[in-house]
């Protein structure tokens, strides 16, 4: 229900502004925390929004969110992967930001190969 609120407020541009580097942590520690699929694709949601804004853009990336977004890329839920994939498409419209995501998916390409040959 929170998180409902939260993404509903995020549409704002005032509470987008307001959110802050504590707030978009926040939201990132409980997307990578939450079991419920639901919920997640709500916190996803409200990065999404928060992404409108350009400071908050490089907050975002700051706090090591282009990681958890490309995670929630590989999810089971339509709705996680889809709030998730229109958060990177509004950092990817800041040039200076776009390389991070090509780093990001070659690290955990990288990962699942190493973890792969493991088993091997």
């Amino acid at each position: 229900m929170c998180a409902q609120v939260l993404k509903i407020l995020s549409r704002r541009r005032d509470n987008r502004v307001q959110i802050g580097k504590q707030g978009i942590q926040t939201v990132f520690k409980h997307l990578s925390s939450i079991a419920s699929k639901p919920t997640a694709a709500e916190a996803a949601n409200i990065i999404l929004n928060v992404c409108y804004e350009r400071a908050s853009v490089a907050l975002v990336v700051q706090c090591g969110g282009v990681a958890t977004l490309v995670s929630c890329l590989h999810d089971s839920s339509a709705d996680l992967q889809a709030n998730a994939a229109g958060a990177i498409q509004s950092i990817c419209f800041q040039v200076r930001f776009q390389h991070r995501f090509t780093d990001a998916a070659e690290q955990q390409t990288s990962q699942k190969v190493q973890s792969f040959l493991a088993l091997a």
